[in-house]
């Protein structure tokens, strides 16, 4: 899969390093998560239909960095990943694909998810730092009453 090239990263990057580190890897972590999930929901729409537990299968996974993987995850209580997907999706010694449903489907949502990246990083980014003005408020009033006034 290749790498997702987001317009209008520039001002975002801004905006993040203005709010500090924490804002900004909570808002990074929220806005990548929400877009793969959306991204592995359309893959799971797209895979063939007689294959639940293929779909069942699709996953999420984000990391601390915000970076996000979307693939297929061990069911439960089972040992390995589902082997047969490949002979789906790739080309193999015994012949063409028999139904390449996986990387299109990535492909096609990419755009999607590269936009809602930098919407939802946005949202997350001014929510968490209201959160974090509001609580230096609520901190900062207790010192206040704490010491008296000045």
């Amino acid at each position: 899969m290749k790498n997702i090239e987001l317009e209008g990263a520039d001002f975002l990057l801004k905006q993040m390093k203005a709010f500090g580190p924490t804002v900004e890897k909570k808002a990074t972590k929220t806005g990548v998560g929400k877009a793969a999930r959306k991204m592995a929901r359309n893959i799971r729409n797209a895979a063939p239909k007689q294959s639940g537990r293929l779909r069942r299968q699709i996953g999420v996974k984000v990391g601390r960095k915000g970076i996000a993987w979307v693939g297929l995850r061990k069911g439960k209580g089972e040992s390995q990943f589902l082997g047969y997907y490949k002979t789906l999706d790739f080309d193999n010694k015994r012949g063409k694909a028999f139904n390449p449903w996986f990387l299109k489907a990535a492909e096609a949502s990419s755009d999607e998810a590269a936009d809602m990246i930098i919407k939802e990083t946005t949202i997350a980014l001014y929510a968490e730092a209201t959160k974090v003005y509001k609580r230096s408020m609520r901190n900062n009033g207790r010192n206040k009453s704490a010491f008296g006034s000045r």
